[in-house]
């Protein structure tokens, strides 16, 4: 899939990649891979730019982002996952993003712990590696990026 040359305004994350929810993401095993974001463009003052997860159960892999211009954003970039979704968040490479105004420009964290149902797997425990982040430029940020 590519998504490339937008401009979005929004309430939510301009892009976001997801791919099930937990057993029922884990049991269909269907995963989100060889995505290209490129040249996108927006504002959204209550969430991402790009938003990773966390429904993300069935996998996410083989992304890239590159060339993603926010502004006006509670975050330029943000994967999240919880205890419960299992699945992975691997080979993600993101490059030349531009920020201004952001208020945690690239975040690391749990979802909303929210779950489908009550049968939720509290040891499907989600796998996040191999992401790549390089040639970052922000202007007026008040915070730094943080994992949490």
């Amino acid at each position: 899939m590519c998504i490339e040359d937008c401009y979005i305004e929004s309430g939510d994350d301009l892009v976001a990649v997801k791919s099930g929810w937990d057993k029922y993401g884990i049991n269909l095993a269907h995963p989100s891979s060889n995505i290209t974001i490129r040249r996108v463009s927006g504002t959204t003052p209550t969430c991402s730019g790009v938003g990773i997860g966390s429904e993300m159960s069935g996998g996410i892999s083989n992304m890239l982002v590159e060339d993603l211009h926010v502004w006006d954003a509670a975050a330029e970039l943000r994967v999240k996952t919880d205890r419960g979704r299992g699945g992975y968040i691997t080979n993600i490479t993101i490059a030349n993003m531009t920020m201004e105004r952001v208020k945690i420009p690239i975040r690391f964290s749990s979802g909303s712990n929210d779950h489908p149902d009550e049968w939720w797997d509290p040891n499907a425990l989600p796998v996040v590696r191999g992401i790549f982040i390089g040639n970052v430029t922000s202007v007026d940020i008040p915070s730094s990026s943080y994992i949490r």
